[in-house]
């Protein structure tokens, strides 16, 4: 269920120039206005200053089964927040759904990556190789996870 309806709002450019989403750059992080959530769900509020923060205020076990608190979770989407513009958008019982902002550019830059989704949640590989994985991080804007 999309966090909002409709187109988003208008916005004035800064001296007639197109934004930096128009030219095709990589852009600022996405704010509440261009956030989509794929999936029906419901809303919650939490009391935090950055999305990362979620899985440790309340206390997530969904990674258990790697051995992840929900501290540890927020520890690895605070990286991914200020590296990517990684935002948490979606959030089950073991399973996770972020939107980037910010893709990782290079195919070093993407292995590494990889890598650390790998270490995050083994279970995301399934049939991939590190580099498979790497290649799909490059077209993608959402990352999901989920932990079996």
């Amino acid at each position: 269920m999309p966090l909002s309806t409709g187109a988003p709002p208008a916005r004035p450019e800064p001296h007639g120039r197109r934004s930096r989403a128009m030219s095709g750059r990589r852009g600022p992080d996405p704010t509440p206005d261009r956030l989509t959530v794929a999936e029906r769900g419901s809303l919650l509020l939490v009391p935090v200053a950055r999305t990362a923060d979620v899985p440790a205020a309340l206390g997530w076990w969904g990674a258990t089964n790697a051995q992840l608190t929900g501290g540890d979770v927020t520890a690895v989407l605070r990286s991914w927040e200020d590296r990517f513009g990684a935002s948490l958008v979606s959030l089950g019982v073991d399973t996770m759904v972020l939107q980037v902002a910010r893709r990782p550019t290079g195919a070093e830059r993407r292995t590494v990556l990889a890598a650390e989704h790998f270490a995050f949640c083994v279970d995301n590989f399934e049939g991939f190789t590190l580099e498979d994985y790497g290649r799909a991080l490059d077209r993608s804007d959402r990352w999901s996870f989920w932990w079996d």
